[in-house]
């Protein structure tokens, strides 16, 4: 007998019937294939993006630390030389007031008499060692107060009208004040002060000095009842 020989089906161009069925198996899998690689490759790119940008973020924040830092320090910088001047400025006002006190206290210790500057000074640290108020007649003039107290051998340091003083027993009215100081010879005699305020019908007085011992005789030696007219019914008061 004679075998039988099995011939594949053909399709119409010649070609074998399993070739054609792999070839159209083929063509239907290349567009899946080109899709999974085009979505591997953009979820690639995006995660890329993502970490460029994180790495942006990372780099600005620590830009943003690193000038925040430079900042501070260039603040605390500042600071610190402000007050670096401050503290200088300081200084050298505490140091011309130093040297101007004691120069004030150098001419203080050599000054034969007190300028209005050296009696507040001078006044301010001196403790009161006397002071005395009389009721008055009517009130000296300045210029014969003055010119009394300087013939009696006191340096008037000051002498001012005053349109409104208060006297001791709290009247007002028209008055006078007067700083008067002792004439030193040898630039280095105990300084006495005086201060009288008066008014139309009072008068008071108060001393300051060095050596209280002195005190009694300054005030013998003003001889004010030469030139005050003193009312005698109302009394006085002295300590």
């Amino acid at each position: 007998r004679g075998k039988k020989t099995h011939v594949l089906p053909s399709d119409k161009k010649g070609q074998p019937a399993s070739s054609t069925l792999e070839l159209k198996g083929l063509q239907t899998q290349a567009p899946e294939l080109d899709r999974e690689a085009m979505e591997r490759a953009e979820r690639e790119r995006q995660e890329q993006a993502r970490e460029s940008r994180r790495l942006e973020e990372a780099r600005q924040a620590a830009e943003a630390e690193d000038r925040k830092r430079r900042a501070e320090t260039e603040a605390m910088e500042a600071a610190k030389e402000e007050n670096e001047r401050l503290r200088r400025e300081l200084e050298q006002q505490q140091l011309k007031e130093e040297q101007a006190r004691r120069g004030e206290q150098e001419q203080l210790t050599i000054a034969l008499t007190l300028s209005a500057q050296q009696f507040k000074t001078l006044w301010a640290t001196l403790p009161t060692c006397g002071s005395f108020q009389c009721k008055l007649k009517t009130l000296p003039a300045l210029t014969v107060l003055s010119s009394h107290l300087k013939s009696q051998g006191f340096h008037v340091v000051f002498a001012t009208n005053n349109s409104s003083s208060s006297g001791g027993n709290g009247s007002e009215g028209p008055g006078l004040e007067i700083g008067l100081s002792n004439i030193r010879f040898l630039g280095s005699e105990p300084w006495f002060m005086a201060r009288f305020i008066a008014t139309q019908n009072t008068f008071s007085a108060v001393m300051k000095a060095e050596n209280n011992d002195q005190v009694t005789s300054y005030v013998k030696k003003f001889s004010l009842a030469k030139v005050l007219k003193i009312d005698s019914s109302g009394g006085g008061s002295g300590k």
